[in-house]
């Protein structure tokens, strides 16, 4: 069987060489960027091979090859990081013949009607990093290392800061790869584990490949199919955490027969060939499907969608994206929604421009953005991209904020209105939404759309409530910058009520009750966003500044001394030490 493996580098993945011929091509022409078609792919194969299966490496990180449609041999793909590339995914999956997921990921491509989506471990440990290294003291209790960003990792976080309360030697930390990676594994007695999905991520297998004891979330489904407690690994829950810690690291000869037991397993049966080889069987199975859902669309919302995959990856240039807008347009596609893609298509790619580039690229955006609120009868997206588009334009002291404020307040009573209404419409939500920045606004407009074609009408109020979310924090930051806190007040205190399980809102609030001297509710406040965000290192310092405002000196320091040891604990953000200590005048 012949599989052509998409932007991936040679050698990426490890198999039967004997049943399975892959070729890559990992970049087209430039050099730099991934490849545009399936075609230009096959220029760097030898004349005349043709593969019986196309396999594109997640949906969505990567941009569709243009000329998918029309490969006639099995179109494939995996699926990765669903939680914060969703809108990427639902745009291009349809697009393939099978997808490849997490057991979490995979129920939800089939609830969604995407029917054949089969579970495949993706991850797994390398012969190479993952081993136990000679002469290295196990001098960390519990290990945790891998992204801190709040904006994707919160409830991890929560558990990770929980981590770094304890009175043991626990790292957290992040950016170590390769050798630093693996020699930091083998310092460790025990790894914490959180899979974000519900997957078996790759320190599941890495962890104990190391010599180090797995600890894992108890309601991962997809690990448990694999590992049992207590035997291979440890399952944690809100009630045993702090036990299961402190006893593993009490009895370290049941920790260690964990770890032989689990390394066993992993190096018999979780390698990378073994997964690849699970992978590319289930290819052999479906050789002959041809599924490919999207084609039962116009040609206009073929096109429309490639572009909204290619905009929510983050990996395509501005130009092919605009391209695929041009060709829906050519085919019938809605005019006013198409322009509303360019529109957001200018202004993101203004954030990597400077000067005269950048203002250009953001004027070109606020006028088709503006001309389309004028003349589409759907007016939430174009609103909402106007009002961010101007705030970037008056953030270059171009315009005035008020403009933005304008606009963003529009988006919000058009929203509202439509919300309280319980209108079954999703024409006007239905496209591309700006801004468009990789962070909490986009991870929460990502786990919505993966509702999108199980339940519309939750899609639909969950993407309003996240649109007035986002335009309320923002209307509140305006305001607060020209010392209108009481506006600031009430429109952070609407997007904590349209968005309760958000921290963002409650820690604005406790800031702007500080600035006018409130400092009981600015305390209840800051309480509240921090129980949700309790790494949101930012905050600590003005928390503990508020407390001692208060006159609660007790407390600040205690606050403080508390929050020195989880400092300690992580070294990524130690730059918050000096401002924490400054906080009660400690500096």
């Amino acid at each position: 069987m012949r599989i052509l493996l998409g932007h991936r580098p040679d050698g990426y993945l490890d198999f039967d060489n004997e049943k399975y011929e892959v070729r890559y091509a990992p970049f087209g022409p430039d050099g730099v960027n991934a490849p545009r078609s399936i075609a230009e792919m096959l220029r760097t194969c030898p004349e005349g091979w043709i593969p019986d299966v196309y396999y594109h490496p997640s949906i969505g990180h990567v941009p569709l090859p243009l000329d998918i449609e029309s490969f006639p041999g099995l179109a494939a793909t995996d699926v990765e990081d669903s939680d914060r590339m969703g809108v990427a995914v639902w745009a291009g999956v349809g697009f393939f013949d099978l997808a490849i997921s997490d057991r979490n990921t995979v129920e939800s491509l089939k609830a969604s009607r995407f029917e054949h989506a089969y579970r495949g471990r993706q991850y797994h440990f390398s012969h190479e990093f993952d081993r136990i290294l000679p002469g290295i003291e196990r001098d960390i209790d519990v290990l945790f290392i891998g992204m801190l960003n709040s904006d994707v990792w919160d409830e991890r976080n929560r558990w990770l800061y929980r981590l770094a309360k304890l009175p043991y030697s626990i790292a957290i930390t992040n950016g170590h790869f390769g050798e630093a990676y693996t020699q930091l594994m083998n310092r460790a007695k025990i790894v914490f584990n959180f899979g974000v999905r519900g997957e078996s991520n790759g320190r599941t297998y890495q962890a104990p490949m190391c010599g180090a004891m797995l600890m894992m979330e108890s309601t991962n489904a997809e690990t448990r199919v694999i590992f049992t407690d207590r035997v291979h690994c440890v399952y944690y829950d809100n009630s045993n955490f702090e036990a299961v810690i402190e006893y593993y690291l009490n009895h370290e000869t049941e920790r260690s027969q964990i770890v032989k037991t689990a390394s066993e397993l992993i190096s018999s049966s979780h390698s990378c060939r073994r997964h690849t080889n699970q992978i590319f069987e289930i290819f052999r199975q479906n050789l002959n499907i041809r599924y490919r859902p999207f084609q039962t669309l116009s040609e206009a919302e073929r096109r429309r969608r490639s572009a909204l995959q290619m905009y929510y990856t983050g990996n395509q240039a501005p130009a092919f994206i605009i391209e695929e807008l041009a060709a829906s347009e050519k085919a019938g596609g809605d005019r006013p929604g198409l322009l509303m893609g360019s529109a957001a298509v200018h202004a993101h790619a203004a954030a990597s421009q400077n000067g005269d580039d950048k203002l250009q690229l953001l004027n070109y955006a606020a006028v088709v953005a503006a001309e389309v609120l004028e003349s589409a009868q759907n007016k939430e997206l174009p609103a909402a991209a106007l009002g961010f588009i101007n705030r970037e334009l008056a953030d270059a002291n171009y315009i005035s904020s008020a403009s933005a404020e304008s606009f963003l307040e529009l988006a919000v009573g058009l929203l509202e209105s439509n919300l309280k209404s319980h209108n079954l419409s999703v024409e006007d939500i239905d496209g591309f939404i700006y801004p468009h920045k990789f962070d909490r606004f986009d991870v929460l407009i990502s786990r919505a759309t993966l509702l999108r074609d199980i339940d519309q009408q939750l899609w639909a109020e969950k993407l309003r409530r996240i649109l007035i979310w986002r335009c309320c924090l923002e209307i509140s930051k305006i305001s607060e910058e020209i010392g209108d806190l009481a506006r600031a007040m009430s429109f952070a205190v609407k997007a904590a009520e349209i968005q309760p399980e958000e921290g963002k809102p409650y820690l604005v609030l406790g800031r702007l009750s500080t600035l006018q001297g409130n400092f009981a509710q600015a305390i209840d406040y800051y309480k509240a966003g921090l129980k949700i965000l309790p790494l949101a290192t930012e905050t600590w310092p003005e928390y503990a500044a508020t407390l001692a405002l208060a006159g609660k000196w007790e407390e600040a320091d205690k606050f403080v001394e508390e929050h020195l040891h989880i400092i300690d604990a992580i070294p990524p953000i130690q730059d918050i030490k000096q401002p924490l200590l400054a906080s009660v005048g400690r500096g």
